[in-house]
Order: C-alpha cells, then sequence, then structure tokens
C-alpha cells in the first residue's frame, strides 16, 4: 500500500511541474473518488463471535444388571437423571472392536439366549450431539450349563421303551438327541419319551442329551437294559387323546391344557386369596404373569375303549409338553381291562404288558417346584403293541375235493390273521386259492387246487400264514 502511494505522488508532482493547474484538479479528483468507496463499499469489520452454550459429555452410565428368562437375556441400567437421549449396547471386551447390538432410547433391551459361560456386554450413554459417554457400563451374563437328569429305561422282549426328566436350564429346553451306544437313533426330539423294537438282543446302552434355544447342550445320560431277542411286537393301533377327560388344576385352551392352575376362583379371590392388593402388589412380590401363583399339583386322568381286545399286548403311553416357567415333576400310572372289564391294578410305568385289554386307563400327576411354574400339556397318546407270528405246513387235499373247499387248521391261536399264502406241491401245473373270512379268533381257512383246465383236483400244498396273537 506504502508503494503504490509513493508511486501517485510521483506522478503528481511529475504533473504539477509541467502543469499546476491540473495536479490540483487530479488531487481533488482523487480525494472524491477515495470518499465515494468510503459509502459505496464500505472495509469489512471484523464481527465478534458468540459461540453457543457446549454441551457436556454425558456421565458414564452408573449400575447395569442382566436377568435371564426362559426365552432372552435381559439387560437394564440405571441411568443419570439427565444427559442422554440413546443407548448403545455391544458385545465385547473393549468399546472399539466390539460388536454393535443395537441402539435404544430405554433403559432395557431384551437379548436372544447366548452360550454357556460368561459374555461381557457394553452400554454407552449418547446425548443431543451425538457425543458418546466417556467409559461404558460394563455387564458380565453369567450362563450356567445344563444340569443332568434321570432316565427310566424298560425292555419287555425286544421292546424297549425309555422315558427321562428335564434337565435343569435357565433356557428353554429344545429338543433331545437319543444314541444307541454311540450310533445316533433319533434327532431333534422334542418329547421325553421314547420307544423303539431293537432287532437283536443283549446288553444295549442308550444315551440321551438335551439341547436348549440358545445351541447349550447337557451331559450324555446313558442308561444299559437287557434286551430279548426280537419277538416281532408291532404297533396295532395308538389312540390320540382330545384331552376329553378329568382335568384337576388345569385350564383347557384350544387343545392345549395349561398346568397347575385354580380356575374356580375369581378374579377378585385370585388377588385376596393370596394377600395381594393390586396387580402390582403381585408383581412385586414376584409373580409377573396375571395368573400366578399358580399351585403345587395338577392332574390329568381320562379312559379309553378300544372297542376290539387284544391278548399279549404292551400297552405304551407318549406325551408332549412345553414348559413356560419350570419345573414340573411328572408322574404316571396305567390300567388296563379285559375284554370282561376286569381291571388290573396301577402301574408306576409308561408301558406294561397285559395278557388281554380293552379298556386302558392312565392318570398324569404333575408336581410344581414352585407357585411360579406354569407349562403346556400338549399331547398324549396310547399305543397297542402285539405281538405278531408266523404259522405253517403242508396239507394233502384229497381227491375228489370236499364240496364247498377243504378246510386248513391253524396251529396257533391267532387273533387276527394278516397274510395267508398257498404254494401246490405237485408234478404236473396246478393253481391254488384260499377263501377266509376275516374274523376275530380264526381257526381254519379254506383251500381249492385247479388243474389248467380248471378242473379242482386233490394233491399235496404247503401253506403259510402270519397273524397277531
Amino acid at each position: 500500500m506504502a508503494t503504490q502511494s509513493a508511486v501517485i505522488n510521483s506522478l503528481l508532482q511529475f504533473i504539477r511541474g509541467i502543469d499546476p493547474n491540473l495536479a490540483d484538479v487530479l488531487l481533488k479528483m482523487a480525494d472524491e473518488i477515495d470518499r465515494l468507496a468510503t459509502i459505496v463499499d464500505p472495509p469489512p469489520t471484523v464481527v465478534k463471535r458468540i459461540d453457543k452454550t457446549p454441551v457436556p459429555v454425558p456421565p458414564n452410565v452408573i449400575t447395569a444388571t442382566f436377568e435371564l428368562t426362559r426365552t432372552n437375556v435381559i439387560i437394564k441400567w440405571v441411568p443419570p437423571t439427565t444427559g442422554y437421549i440413546l443407548y448403545e449396547v455391544r458385545q465385547g471386551d473393549v468399546w472399539e472392536t466390539a460388536t454393535r447390538l443395537l441402539s435404544t432410547g430405554t433403559n432395557l433391551v431384551l437379548l436372544d439366549p447366548i452360550l454357556v459361560g460368561t459374555t461381557r456386554f457394553l452400554i454407552k450413554g449418547i446425548n443431543t450431539e451425538g457425543v458418546y459417554s466417556l467409559a461404558p457400563a460394563v455387564v458380565d451374563v453369567v450362563v450356567p450349563p445344563l444340569g443332568t437328569f434321570a432316565i427310566t429305561a424298560l425292555a419287555i422282549g425286544n421292546a424297549v421303551t425309555l422315558s427321562w426328566t428335564i434337565p435343569p436350564s435357565v433356557f428353554e429346553i429344545n429338543f433331545f438327541t437319543i444314541y444307541r451306544d454311540t450310533t445316533l437313533i433319533s434327532a431333534q426330539l422334542r418329547g421325553t419319551f421314547f420307544a423303539i423294537q431293537e432287532k437283536q438282543g443283549g446288553k444295549i446302552t442308550y444315551g440321551i442329551q438335551a439341547e436348549d434355544i440358545a445351541g447349550n447342550k447337557s451331559p450324555v445320560v446313558y442308561a444299559t437294559v437287557d434286551v430279548a431277542m426280537p419277538e416281532d411286537y408291532d404297533i396295532q393301533t395308538t389312540y390320540i387323546s382330545d384331552f376329553s377327560g378329568t382335568i384337576t388344576n388345569g385350564l383347557k385352551r384350544d387343545g392345549i391344557i395349561y398346568y397347575n392352575l385354580n380356575v374356580f376362583q375369581t378374579y377378585e379371590e385370585h388377588f385376596v386369596n393370596n394377600g395381594f392388593a393390586s396387580p402390582q402388589a403381585q408383581v412385586n412380590a414376584g409373580y409377573p404373569l396375571w395368573i400366578q401363583p399358580t399351585e403345587y399339583s395338577g392332574e390329568y386322568d381320562e379312559t379309553h375303549d378300544f372297542v376290539d381286545y387284544f391278548d399279549n399286548t404292551i400297552v405304551g403311553i407318549d406325551w408332549n409338553f412345553e414348559n413356560i416357567i419350570p419345573n414340573f415333576t411328572f408322574g404316571t400310572e396305567i390300567w388296563f381291562a379285559d375284554k370282561n372289564g376286569v381291571w388290573s391294578g396301577p402301574y408306576p410305568t409308561q408301558t406294561v404288558f397285559a395278557p388281554q385289554v380293552r379298556w386302558v386307563r392312565v392318570r398324569f400327576t404333575f408336581s410344581a417346584a414352585d407357585r411360579k411354574a406354569l407349562m403346556m400339556f400338549k399331547r398324549f397318546t396310547i399305543s397297542l403293541y402285539v405281538k405278531r407270528e408266523n404259522d405253517g405246513g403242508t396239507e394233502i387235499i384229497p381227491q375228489p375235493p370236499t364240496a364247498g373247499g377243504d378246510l386248513v387248521y391253524f396251529k396257533k391261536a391267532f387273533k387276527y390273521i394278516e397274510s395267508i399264502t398257498v404254494t401246490p406241491e405237485t408234478q404236473v401245473e396246478t393253481y391254488a386259492v384260499y377263501d377266509y373270512d376275516k374274523v376275530p379268533d380264526p381257526k381254519f381257512f379254506k383251500v381249492f387246487m385247479f388243474n389248467n383246465s380248471g378242473v379242482r383236483i386233490g394233491g399235496q400244498l404247503s401253506w403259510k400264514a402270519r397273524g397277531i396273537l
């Protein structure tokens, strides 16, 4: 700027030496231009900046805890009264490398079940400017391993039945896996009962392992039984209950029975009898479900008529249930009656051998560990396993044959006949057919033999029959 002024002054002095009047005019013009420039385009002035009030970094979360339910991991925390609008939850040991799970505006999150052991979760608060609190709250969620459980194994001939209890588990049991020795024989079994007919006899060890909804597995629990050589016991018929029996301390809804509940008390009696002044008082006492407190015991009793009777039969029961709040202990009793209605005593097992059976009565008892326990009884079946055997021999059909067919008598006392085969044993081309009426307690069938001209003839034949004893 100083250099420009020196140049202008030198120029004016040069002009003044030539024409002083012109120099005066130019000087006045320069002053006027400077004045006008100041009015039209004033020089910028520096305005003092007024900063916004800074938002402080949020304080750290005060406390954080966890709770394990049957289906979730609940993490909750108590934040300071101000400073947060959001919270971010991560899984891992170090905030910068931990896995981000979610952000929420509440102080509670429900997470999926996790594996057994200790898993660390981190929580930070976020303010209105998106600034995170300096240090995260740390929650170490500890999931205990699944416990062991009891197996009951029973072998009647080559028919083996297994039943077991539910293992202690913080999360809901998803299914069971069954092993014969070390070989997998059933995967993802939902119930607590399994039946199998072994093709080979001897000492057989069965193993059962539970798995919960998080993928945690229990120890394998074993039971060894002596299995006889096969006697061809097969399922003859299975009855699926519609739960029309007698229900004690249970509520039937949509084909499912909920146990153990007092269904005879009113809404008001529910609170008065349990000493609660309000629903909130019930929750505060540790019973968050409106139907709690539940009862300690419940029963289901049903008798089924199979209409026909069966001899030398294995009666087996099976059921399916789902815990809402564990734990329950199951008890079972089976009675059977013959065709004359004469009843046996109760058998506290899941299978029983019946010399003759037409009616079957089953009673379940459900014993709860506490007044929080709640479960769904979903399915119940009764199966009859009957013994199938073969019979056979040779016969000589007289010549001439008997009018109306020649009789062949069974050697065994069959209840029903399922199949018959007849084979001519002659030197000429011969055909044989049989006539059999499917009646209970059959004694014989009729045979007709024909030559290739369709004429009835006599001769030797062999026969085989298979049926239920």
